[in-house]
């Protein structure tokens, strides 16, 4: 079954007041599993936009994402929570930690949420590479920065999804962790197949990836490494 999104003129807008401003404007992309593909962009050029929009999160103005032959948006609400909740793993810039619970309970919810038996050699693999084993009973308002983050990206990894969307994964972590965070990420796109979209305006994390875009006044250009 082929498992490649594909972004078919996808537009997007907002209002600013009364100023009308178009973030996406005729996107066409396809991201195949097993590949990394690197988005970048000065701060509110929209990639973070195109990253919800990828994931089912945000409905386009226009425009169309298929997946598995279906058109992703035309499905019922029920069956689109379902599709994202197997098929993508989201790394949040701003974390969206759940306060009431503690890290485990957070890195485990997308399993409770599908009903899906967790694979537990793959979570203890993924809190030790990230160094988060003893996070595992705190309350997320008692983190650092970097600790949310890394908890975060446990969360979204941990039912080997099929795409890896990360916003600004590195963002709030020192170079030893954003090392190891790349490194793991580069591992799941190996062993499990995943495929990764990273987000990123950070200039050493431009030249990693398969493919490399650059998203600017609404529109998506292929980049080139050195650039």
């Amino acid at each position: 079954m082929n498992k490649d999104l594909i972004l078919d003129k996808i537009s997007k807008s907002f209002f600013q007041g009364v100023k009308h401003q178009r973030v996406l404007d005729g996107i066409n992309l396809k991201f195949s599993p097993g590949k990394w593909y690197t988005i970048y962009g000065v701060s509110g050029s929209g990639k973070t936009t195109l990253l919800n929009t990828i994931g089912g999160i945000e409905t386009p103005d226009s425009g169309y994402l298929y997946c598995n032959g279906s058109s992703i948006y035309d499905l019922p609400d029920r069956k689109i929570s379902r599709w994202r909740n197997r098929s993508v793993g989201f790394v949040f810039q701003f974390f969206h930690l759940i306060g009431e619970l503690n890290v485990r309970q957070n890195i485990l919810l997308p399993c409770r949420i599908g009903g899906i038996s967790p694979d537990f050699d793959w979570i203890e693999r993924i809190i030790k590479v990230l160094s988060i084993d003893s996070l595992m009973s705190r309350a997320p308002a008692t983190l650092s920065g970097g600790e949310m983050q890394r908890a975060a990206l446990a969360r979204a990894l941990v039912n080997k999804p099929s795409f890896i969307l990360a916003d600004e994964p590195t963002g709030n972590l020192d170079s030893g962790n954003s090392a190891k965070i790349i490194k793991l990420l580069e591992e799941l796109k190996d062993e499990s197949g995943a495929g990764i979209i990273l987000a990123t305006h950070e200039r050493e994390l431009i030249e990693t990836g398969d493919e490399i875009y650059e998203i600017k006044d609404g529109k998506i250009k292929s980049g080139k490494k050195g650039e």
